[in-house]
């Protein structure tokens, strides 16, 4: 997760505004791949920076609103809970 969204959520956002990853990578100045290689754990702030500024221009991520966790309470299984 990335920015609280999804790689998938992101890459498609670009892909709706750049048509391609590659043309995003282009228009920011980024190496081409460099989008993929910080999804599958490679860091750059660069790269990390320019996808904040998308996020935030596209509506994905509102300036200074975080997203909810998308995880929910662990509890017990109903049926887990009534054996004991």
């Amino acid at each position: 997760m990335l920015l609280g969204l999804h790689y998938e959520d992101i890459k498609a956002s670009i892909r709706k505004k750049y048509r391609t990853i590659s043309a995003f990578e282009t228009a920011h100045g980024l190496p081409l791949k460099s989008v993929n290689k910080l999804t599958r754990g490679h860091k750059s702030s660069r790269v990390l920076d320019a996808i904040r500024q998308h996020a935030a221009e596209s509506g994905l991520m509102p300036k200074g609103e975080h997203s909810p966790s998308t995880k929910a309470a662990k509890s017990a299984h109903r049926l887990n809970r009534q054996a004991a």
